[in-house]
């Protein structure tokens, strides 16, 4: 599945333009009232109070996976798509030519609106993964706190006096992964993959394959991963998945993972590509390691 909506890219806004006081409104006492208001505003479906309850950090992975979501409901339907784009032309964006320089200066505002657009599309059954139940385990430390709900963890901070949630996740804790310099390898829904050999795709980019082909078939077998177009040409540097550059795990016959979660690193030789690639879904489907690109494979 490859996801083409071109208004997406403001997720690299959300993600890279710092937020004004209209982002944080922090007025919580203590971390359990900050829980509670968080838990009571995710059950109600009320979108721009959850994102008040949150770091800036947070409101960029919650905006992260609703545009997502909004994403994949637009891309099959042009009234959606339409809809959607007005939204955005209320925030001062615009839905077909977005650059990483556009900021939102009032992201919970713009978070609600999306999120209740979402929500009329799904019948209020919108879903995002967030962590709900009874706070337990709490331990507060300076201006930081951690607990966990239902076995998965939580933290806090405190800012501008007022205690927010600081969602703990994979896109938050990207930082503290370092690339490794080893040949790719990791999981594919809970199995070993490792690296065998990079090929061109069939619809373009390319093919990271975890087992030998023989170059007589255009159907790739076992699991893989595939660079989308959006990598070339590459470029030497470091980076952050994202919708403008994700990839997909591919596990045949049909079953295909966009991943949006991850870094990379490029480096130029004469002769060839260097890419250091961190991607992750969930503790089951991740790598992690390096990849050869020849030049040649790209000029083909």
């Amino acid at each position: 599945m490859r996801i083409l909506c071109n208004y997406l890219l403001v997720v690299v806004c959300l993600t890279q333009v710092g937020c004004d006081s209209s982002s944080s409104t922090a007025k919580d006492d203590s971390p359990q009232a900050a829980f509670d208001g968080y838990s009571q505003a995710y059950k109600g479906g009320d979108w721009k109070t959850l994102a008040d309850t949150l770091t800036p950090e947070s409101q960029d992975i919650l905006a992260t996976r609703l545009l997502f979501r909004a994403g994949m409901i637009a891309a099959s339907d042009a009234s959606k798509d339409e809809e959607l784009g007005q939204l955005f032309e209320r925030h001062g964006l615009s839905g077909r030519d977005l650059t990483v320089e556009i900021p939102v200066k009032n992201k919970p505002a713009f978070i609600g609106e999306v999120g209740s657009w979402l929500s009329s599309q799904e019948g209020n059954s919108t879903e995002i993964g967030f962590p709900l139940g009874n706070l337990g385990n709490l331990q507060i430390d300076g201006d930081s706190a951690t607990g966990n709900v239902n076995g998965e963890s939580i933290s806090f901070q405190r800012v501008n006096g007022g205690w927010l949630v600081d969602l703990e996740t994979p896109e938050s804790k990207i930082n503290d992964v370092s690339l490794s310099p080893d040949l790719l390898q990791g999981k594919f829904l809970g199995e070993p993959w490792i690296f065998q050999s990079v090929v061109r795709g069939p619809t373009g980019g390319l093919d990271l394959l975890g087992e030998p082909q023989d170059g007589s078939s255009k159907i790739l077998h076992g699991a893989h991963i595939i660079l989308g177009d959006r990598w070339l040409p590459l470029e030497s540097g470091p980076g952050r998945l994202g919708f403008s550059r994700n990839l997909v795990f591919h596990v045949p016959p049909s079953s295909n993972t966009v991943c949006s979660t991850g870094k990379y690193e490029i480096s130029e030789t004469d002769d060839s590509w260097i890419l250091l690639l961190y991607a992750i879904e969930d503790d089951d489907t991740f790598v992690n390691g390096k990849v050869v690109i020849p030049k040649t494979l790209l000029a083909e």
